[in-house]
């Protein structure tokens, strides 16, 4: 997280960096309803905290600034208009691969954001090349990153600061996109739209002049990524103005490794690469999917959808392989394993926690719905099964959450009779538990006391943040019942969240 601090907080003065650490908050203090619990990194402009929110009893990151020690009143109000724009354009996302922000707040003179607290390490933190990656984890990786972006780039949220030491390995294997600080929402800049903004080696040409920026910038920083990932170096190297000038008139170079074996086996991603990197934007690919079904289309092969032990040894310092668990066969949330072969069974059920493992369900029906979708969600599909299966205790309900999840409303019917005839399950018949309800298939129109309703009803038990979970579960859903299930999975987990969509089910 260090690391992280350190890309994301713009240099300043030893001076100002100093001043910074000696009027900080000392430990057990607060900011804001956060309780301080330990410094997780210092940059010039502010520190970056572990915290934990009483309200909600869970930790978070806080990332800070003071606005008195950046030496001007339009210093100070500058960076907390940066920090404010980090926190909204994160806010309107909602996806596995993003880490998510929680709270913009101010307290005296400090600005801040809560987020989601990742334990993770950055991207090539802990390497010095990374050339010894296997090409499947390279693959893993920039699907992940490129699904991540196309959930933003849909909200009008482009990054523009797309380099490893913004994108965090969880120790499950997964990548997560932090430091949405410079990003740019709906193209209207929160940042001086004639100012370079970015980081010299990822930046695409249009970044240097900071007009005409939009989603391809960041595909175009996929590519010095892939290119990086791939070879051990970025494509341009040197000082920031010879990577300038060669990011503007240079064509990008081959992918070639020392070891010329190597070199011929990446030989089928070298067009994917060179249309990510050319010049012209109208040139690159249109959006996050398409380039990742071209590097899928290009691998010609099932990609992984975690990390493998051997990257995770070589990206995450002291990691260890976790110890198999014994009796039925399970993969638990925190294990990296590379994704099972197209032959092999589909992954069981990862418990809910060490005390009530749920069972597991049939490999063959796993297999069938993640060949269903994979013609439309590609490498994704998998990981969307798995999703549904840690939140589902039966297979009523693992179709109900698929479809839901993957499918337009008028495909999912038909999909669900598909798996149902196929299986052969009579029990899908039966009706959801007394009490619950998977309000996951309706077409009900969204009414405006359904929303009013359910924030009174957070209201009483989580206080004024119930209004901002109320707000972005409506923002992106466009049913009654799409809309209770984003309140559910924003306001409470496991058996509290089934208890909590049977209470919004209930509200008129």
């Amino acid at each position: 997280m260090s690391a992280l601090l350190a890309a994301t907080l713009p240099a300043a003065t030893a001076t100002a960096a100093a001043a910074t650490a000696a009027a900080a908050p000392t430990l057990h203090q607060r900011l804001g309803r956060y309780q301080i619990d330990s410094v997780l990194g210092e940059g010039a402009m502010g520190v970056v905290y572990k915290a934990h929110d009483p309200l909600l009893a869970r930790a978070v990151a806080l990332k800070t600034i003071r606005r008195s020690l950046l030496g001007t009143a339009d210093a100070g109000a500058a960076a907390a208009l940066r920090l404010r724009n980090e926190a909204q354009a994160a806010a309107r996302l909602s996806h596995p691969g993003i880490v998510s922000v929680y709270e913009y707040g101010e307290d005296g003179d400090q600005s801040f954001i809560a987020m989601e607290f990742v334990n993770g390490t950055p991207l090539l933190a802990g390497m010095a090349r990374p050339e010894g990656l296997p090409v499947d984890d390279v693959l893993c990786l920039m699907v992940q990153l490129l699904a991540a972006l196309q959930c933003a780039h849909e909200q009008g949220v482009v990054h523009r600061d797309i380099k490893p030491a913004n994108l965090m390995i969880t120790p499950a294997g997964r990548l997560k996109i932090a430091d949405f600080g410079i990003a740019r929402i709906d193209a209207v800049a929160l940042t001086q739209e004639a100012s370079v903004m970015g980081s010299p080696g990822y930046m695409a040409p249009e970044c240097y002049s900071g007009v005409g920026v939009d989603q391809r910038a960041d595909l175009y920083a996929c590519g010095v990524l892939l290119y990086e990932l791939l070879v051990g170096v970025r494509p341009f190297r040197g000082g920031p103005d010879i990577v300038m000038y060669k990011t503007l008139h240079l064509p990008a170079p081959p992918l070639v490794r020392e070891d010329v074996p190597a070199s011929a086996a990446l030989a089928a991603f070298e067009p994917v690469l060179q249309r990510a990197l050319t010049k012209s934007p109208d040139e690159r690919y249109a959006s996050a999917l398409e380039m990742r079904e071209a590097l899928t289309r290009a691998a010609e092969r099932a990609i992984p959808n975690v990390l493998s032990a051997k990257a995770m040894a070589l990206l995450v310092p002291g990691w260890q392989a976790p110890t198999p668990p014994s009796g039925p066969a399970s993969v638990p949330r925190s294990t990296p394993a590379a994704a099972p072969a197209a032959s092999t069974p589909a992954v069981a059920v990862p418990p809910p926690g060490p005390a009530t493992p749920k069972s597991v369900f049939s490999p063959a029906l796993l297999d069938r719905l993640v060949a269903d979708l994979a013609d439309e969600l590609g490498p994704i599909a998998r990981c969307l099964v798995r999703r549904a299966c840690e939140r589902s205790d039966s297979e009523a309900a693992l179709l109900l959450r698929v479809a839901n999840d993957a499918l337009p409303a008028p495909q999912r019917q038909a999909f669900i009779e598909r798996h149902r005839a196929q299986a052969g399950m009579d029990a899908m018949t039966a009706a959801p538990p007394p009490g619950i309800e998977l309000p996951v298939l309706g077409q009900t129109p969204l009414e405006p006391g359904l929303v009013a309703g359910a924030e009174a009803l957070i209201a009483r038990h989580l206080g004024p943040i119930a209004q901002w979970m109320v707000r972005r579960a409506a923002a992106n859903a466009h049913t009654r019942e799409h809309f209770i299930a984003r309140l559910a999975d924003l306001a409470a987990e496991g058996d509290e969240r089934e208890r909590l969509m049977a209470a919004l089910c209930r509200l008129r």
